[in-house]
């Protein structure tokens, strides 16, 4: 879109139909859309066929994807990020992961966030359970979605509208 406004107003540069205010306008649209952040989600989840599928979907929405296999690799990658004072729009979590669980690797991240050591991240609960009970233990553990395998386009759609993770919805 933005790519769009330039071409137009090279064009109307060129027709000597503009006025300042016209030339002021695009200018400030394509100055803002150069300094925006691309969203970008990080999927944490042991099964590289569950990684390819969300992150395939989120990226057709322009969303960047980062991935990681298990929770501490997922607190590595918040924290390294966090020193770049760089923070992730959403973190899609796996439940059920070695190494560390989808429900230690939220109460750490709830802890990081409650200590200001980075920025509020919505976490997305991501399990096979599709219980009550598993569903309170999520929020329990401090994830504040919760999302059932096998996902649905629509079940990740409705995520990304209500976190407003995408810039083309």
């Amino acid at each position: 879109k933005y790519k769009q406004d330039s071409f137009i107003l090279n064009f109307l540069s060129i027709m000597g139909r503009h006025s300042r205010d016209t030339i002021l306008i695009a200018s400030e649209i394509n100055n803002s859309s150069e300094n925006m952040i691309e969203p970008e989600a990080l999927v944490v989840d042991d099964s590289p066929f569950n990684l390819l599928v969300i992150s395939k979907f989120l990226r057709e929405y322009g969303i960047k994807v980062s991935t990681a296999h298990h929770g501490l690799q997922c607190l590595e990658l918040v924290k390294e990020k966090a020193k770049e004072k760089i923070y992730f729009s959403a973190i899609f979590l796996d439940c059920d992961m070695p190494v560390m669980d989808g429900y230690e690797a939220a109460r750490e991240l709830k802890r990081l966030i409650n200590e200001k050591e980075i920025s509020e991240i919505p976490i997305i609960a991501l399990t096979a359970n599709d219980s009550e009970e598993e569903r309170r233990k999520c929020l329990e553990a401090g994830m504040d979605e919760f999302l059932s395998k096998p996902l649905t386009k629509q079940s990740l759609e409705r995520i990304i509208k209500e976190y407003q993770l995408s810039l083309t919805l």
